[in-house]
């Protein structure tokens, strides 16, 4: 049976509003923390093509009373044909072509009542009416008929039930959800939460070089070099994805990690310049419940669970950043970055025998070699940006507010393993300054 070329669009997201606060405890030392808020949202789109179709939701489900009668008649109906072929071979005797006859005719009409008793019974899809298929099936129902009603069988009027559901979008929805179907899935219209804390972090970063060359005569800047390291201590505060929705990406990992990185700008006058940074991180464990579906059920369908710690991987990633100034103050940056991580390892708490939902059946853990190997790999990203800046103008004036302003766009372009979706990232940042010792 065929229902049709089907398809599932899941997109997950999440919007992620960092507060950060910085002190420039001297002119090298910047001291900080960042107190993420991060809301995950999950959008379904399910669509259906009924080209190919022969087959849609079952009547036992959409008319159960027409499946009954059709059942009962057919079930008393081969009784009275086997009751009237027992007369017919025991007058002729069983040798009789007419007695073979009859006897073949009732074989197929049991084995026939048989295997639609159980498509009816065991099955959320049916024949659909008008299909060859529906077509293939009428022709044989009629030949049992007629076998029947030359035993003399009457009273078997009742119509094969067919299925009338074609499978339309509003049909496949119903069909996941229905719970005489079987299946009774989530509803896949998506999902999101409320703004939850992530990952605060705690950062150090210390100035090691601030070279610059100005023209003597005009005064304008003619090349810069600046180099500072950093540090970031990363608190487990986030929570992890939520295992009853697969594709929730969490608001973070749930653990606690270190970082180290090193961040390095050149600047060519005014006009053009490159920044770039890179980090190694140390990721530490954490854990948590996973999900997953029971085995042979369809999408979203209610997830059996487990408690699991995982050991990730560290990572390395890497960032260039070069800007062309537009005007004073206003700059036009483009971004590549790239990110890789190493294989972690998942394993189940001891002892662990998950129950599915709804039921007292033990569900088989399984394996996490799975995770293991998609747990790391490479990222590769690539967006463009402006920046706006009036610290120049605050500088010169020596009054003024002092903001600057950040918007970039990014997307996926590349990479391998579990690191890999086809994501855009859109960044707004605000920055403000305010001067509280020092000149």
């Amino acid at each position: 049976l065929n229902l049709g070329v089907g398809e599932t669009v899941t997109e997950a997201g999440t919007i992620r509003l960092p507060l950060r606060a910085a002190l420039g405890v001297t002119n090298w030392l910047t001291i900080g923390v960042t107190v993420p808020f991060v809301r995950r949202l999950i959008s379904v789109t399910q669509g259906a093509s009924q080209d190919s179709a022969n087959a849609g939701m079952s009547p036992a489900i959409t008319d159960p009373t027409l499946v009954e009668t059709f059942l009962s008649e057919f079930g008393t109906a081969v009784d009275q044909g086997q009751a009237a072929a027992d007369a017919l071979c025991a007058s002729v005797g069983e040798s009789d072509p007419t007695c073979v006859a009859a006897r073949a005719s009732l074989e197929y009409a049991g084995v026939l009542f048989d295997a639609l008793a159980v498509s009816y019974t065991g099955s959320p899809v049916f024949v659909l009416e008008g299909s060859e298929a529906g077509d293939s099936l009428s022709a044989r129902m009629e030949g049992v008929r007629t076998a029947l009603a030359g035993l003399g069988v009457t009273g078997f009027t009742a119509p094969l039930p067919f299925s009338t559901s074609a499978p339309t979008d509003l049909y496949r929805e119903r069909l996941l959800q229905e719970p005489a179907s079987g299946i009774a899935t989530i509803h896949g219209e998506g999902w999101y939460n409320t703004y939850e804390l992530g990952d605060v972090e705690i950062t150090a970063d210390l100035r090691l070089l601030d070279h610059q060359s100005v023209d003597p005569t005009t005064g304008d800047p003619r090349w810069h070099f600046r180099m500072a390291v950093g540090g970031v201590f990363r608190l487990g505060t986030g929570v992890s994805d939520a295992p009853d929705f697969t594709a929730d990406l969490g608001s973070m990992s749930g653990q606690s990690d270190m970082e180290g990185r090193v961040f390095a700008d050149v600047g060519i006058g005014d006009w053009l310049g490159v920044s770039s940074d890179v980090r190694y991180g140390l990721r530490g464990s954490g854990s948590g419940t996973l999900g997953w579906p029971p085995p042979l059920t369809l999408v979203n369908t209610p997830l059996a669970s487990a408690p699991v710690t995982w050991e990730p991987g560290n990572y390395m990633s890497f960032r260039i950043t070069p800007r062309l100034r537009i005007t004073r103050g206003l700059n036009l940056v483009a971004d590549y970055s790239s990110v890789t991580a190493d294989p972690g390892s998942y394993t189940f708490d001891e002892g662990t025998a998950p129950i599915l939902p709804g039921s007292s059946a033990r569900d088989p853990l399984p394996d996490l070699a799975f995770l293991d190997e998609k747990s790391g790999g490479s990222l590769r990203r690539a967006g463009l940006g402006v920046t706006y800046s009036t610290l120049y103008r605050v500088a010169e004036r020596g009054s003024g507010l002092p903001v600057v302003l950040r918007g970039r766009a990014e997307k996926a372009i590349g990479g391998d393993g579990g690191l890999t979706p086809k994501s855009l990232r859109f960044t707004a940042e605000l920055r403000l300054f305010w001067q509280l010792w020092g000149d």
